[in-house]
């Protein structure tokens, strides 16, 4: 009697190549909760998948050991870092000869940083309609700018709802002598997250990607999910700079995943018949 096997060989079908640079950076997400909830969000992007506000989050003393023992640079990114506790003891703790850069949307109070900041920081300052009235978000960053304590650039995002406002918005900044950078509306990407298919691939990356419990993922879209950490750096220590997943979620990626340097191989199933005897 014959039975038919189906073998099922992975045939690679194209790869794709993410030239950016691998920069070295630490990109640590103290926290993953925000303070704002903007509709092209791209954390919400497959938002019921996601896992992140099931995080538990890190003593700034642990964190502050980690990055001085790596001698690496670090990015605090969010969510919104300034929701993270005793967010500018951890900066002050840092090492003077590192950089530290924060991603921040201007709209929490910080007057604990304009008094205690001991450190320079350069800030990637966020613009969203959603934080409210333009002119009080320029209060804010001209406070900062006033203690001396600014350094960075301000952003709008491209969101094709709000352009009329943007451009608004970019000559208020404008008058008070701020130049803004229009980003790309970051859901205008290719098909990695066009939310269509779910293909197989296999992903390559170098890049420090580092959740808010300390474990490290290869991308936004797993850390978001809580899938396939490559390890906890606080426990293990920060590893490689490149790693290597097989991933079946190829089009469920988060907008943003094109961080770091990046080759994707997509593969599709061919079924292959052998005959054999029983």
């Amino acid at each position: 009697m014959f039975i038919r096997k189906i073998k099922h060989n992975l045939i690679k079908i194209r790869e794709k190549i993410i030239p950016l640079k691998f920069d070295g950076w630490l990109r640590i997400y103290p926290t993953l909760q925000c303070n704002l909830n903007c509709a092209y969000c791209v954390h919400s992007h497959n938002l019921p998948e996601s896992m992140a506000g099931k995080y538990s989050l890190v003593p700034w003393q642990k964190w502050a050991e980690f990055i001085n023992k790596t001698g690496k640079n670090v990015i605090f990114t969010g969510g919104e870092p300034f929701l993270y506790p005793d967010l500018v003891k951890l900066v002050n703790a840092i090492s003077p000869d590192l950089q530290v850069k924060i991603y921040t949307n201007f709209s929490t109070d910080l007057r604990d940083y304009i008094k205690n900041c001991k450190r320079p920081v350069i800030f990637f300052g966020t613009y969203h309609p959603i934080s409210g009235p333009v002119d009080k978000f320029i209060s804010t960053i001209n406070d900062i700018r006033a203690a001396g304590k600014f350094a960075g650039s301000i952003h709008m995002v491209g969101w094709n709802k709000q352009y009329d406002f943007v451009n608004k918005a970019k000559q208020e900044f404008a008058r008070h002598q701020w130049y803004v950078y229009i980003d790309d509306d970051q859901y205008l990407q290719d098909e990695s997250s066009c939310m269509k298919f779910r293909k197989k691939v296999s992903c390559t990356r170098r890049i420090y990607l580092i959740a808010p419990d300390g474990r490290r993922f290869l991308c936004v879209s797993k850390m978001l999910r809580q899938r396939d950490s490559l390890g906890n750096v606080l426990e293990t220590g920060l590893g490689a700079d490149q790693a290597t997943i097989t991933c079946q979620d190829y089009g469920f990626c988060n907008p943003c995943d094109k961080l770091g340097e990046t080759k994707i191989t997509v593969f599709t199933s061919k079924g292959v018949t052998d005959h054999g005897s029983k």
